[in-house]
């Protein structure tokens, strides 16, 4: 997958973006009609950086559960698409459609990695138009 890494600004605060482009072309919107945002809070201050060294392995063994899970409750129909790291946050964007049951992730995921704060939205997006102001983003910024 073409992964691009690019800095922003998100909430006002210094960003991290990590984007799929390779949707860039030509979108699945008609199958994946929804965007899901996950929401992964540091237990510990991040102090100067996104979040502190001692936690990374925990916060990646997260990500890789989430990951998964997002895999196993989409059903074939869930893709990765976006990691956004603010101070002490990241966040994960997924589009779904289908017989997707994203909304089970955050339970089961909270019962793999208990005492962190996750969260979970999801909306309707049809035109992929948060996809696109990504991309836009990551054009002016990358």
């Amino acid at each position: 997958m073409p992964w691009a890494h690019y800095q922003v600004k998100a909430h006002d605060k210094p960003a991290s973006a990590l984007l799929d482009t390779q949707f860039a072309d030509a979108a699945p919107s008609e199958k994946l009609p929804h965007v899901a945002w996950f929401g992964v809070y540091c237990q510990q201050p991040p102090g100067g950086s996104w979040w502190r060294p001692s936690e990374q392995p925990k916060l990646d063994a997260i990500e890789k559960d989430l990951i998964r899970l997002c895999g196993s409750f989409g059903n074939g129909w869930a893709v990765y698409v976006r990691r956004l790291e603010t101070p002490g946050l990241r966040e994960y964007y997924v589009y779904f459609g289908g017989n997707a049951e994203l909304h089970k992730v955050v339970p089961s995921l909270q019962a793999l990695h208990d005492g962190y704060r996750l969260e979970f939205e999801s909306r309707t997006d049809p035109d992929w138009s948060h996809y696109k102001s990504w991309l836009k983003e990551r054009a002016e910024h990358g």
